[in-house]
């Protein structure tokens, strides 16, 4: 009797794996080390010629927050989506015209959050997830800007390499970038900015 109960259970073991949805809802938290805003800038003075000028902003590292509904079968190309929360970073570092400065009385402020969606491969645990994604973004300029301003947000794409340890629990790092613009004015003229921003993210994600 004692051997035909853990056989049973054995058994119903084998079923709850064999049944293992590839369909999974979750959550995750990580850190993004770093996020460069690349703008090529058209000033215009109030009296004056329009120049163009190049300028690389350096911000600093921030936690993340995100929430994801998968199709991940095994050995098999699926399916990703998910919302990507991120939070306040300050400028770090300004390059312009191959000159770069750190210090700042004030520093301007970027926040990004993403929505994505694409494809992944999957082998039993690693897998590569590639995805078109839109950045929502937030500007705060430096204190001392006096004038007003406008940030926009844009699409990219993102690539990354992950690790299902189990089912349940998922480790990725991933780089992205996006398309903004950030546009001012002030007493002294208008500047219209386009560019890029990247940055990568490591992320623990717990997915059921």
């Amino acid at each position: 009797m004692k051997f035909v109960f853990v056989f049973l259970i054995l058994l119903a073991g084998l079923k709850v794996h064999a049944e293992e949805s590839a369909w999974k809802i979750g959550i995750g938290g990580g850190y993004s080390p770093n996020f460069l805003v690349a703008l090529k800038n058209e000033e215009t003075p109030t009296s004056g010629t329009t120049t163009t000028r190049n300028y690389d902003m350096e911000y600093s590292g921030a936690s993340g927050f995100s929430l994801h509904i998968w199709y991940a079968p095994k050995n098999s190309w699926g399916a990703i989506s998910g919302l990507e929360y991120g939070g306040v970073r300050e400028l770090k570092k300004l390059t312009y015209n191959g000159m770069s400065t750190t210090s700042f009385g004030a520093a301007s402020q970027y926040q990004q959050h993403n929505i994505y969606g694409g494809t992944l491969y999957r082998w039993d645990s690693f897998y590569i997830p590639l995805a078109l994604n839109y950045g929502a973004v937030n500007f705060k300029p430096a204190s001392t800007f006096l004038g007003s301003y406008e940030a926009k947000g844009g699409m990219g794409a993102m690539l990354g390499v992950g690790w299902f340890i189990g089912e349940h629990i998922v480790i990725e790092y991933v780089g992205r970038s996006s398309t903004t613009e950030l546009n001012t004015t002030t007493t002294a003229g208008t500047t219209k900015g386009t560019g890029t921003i990247a940055s990568a993210m490591l992320t623990l994600k717990l997915m059921y």
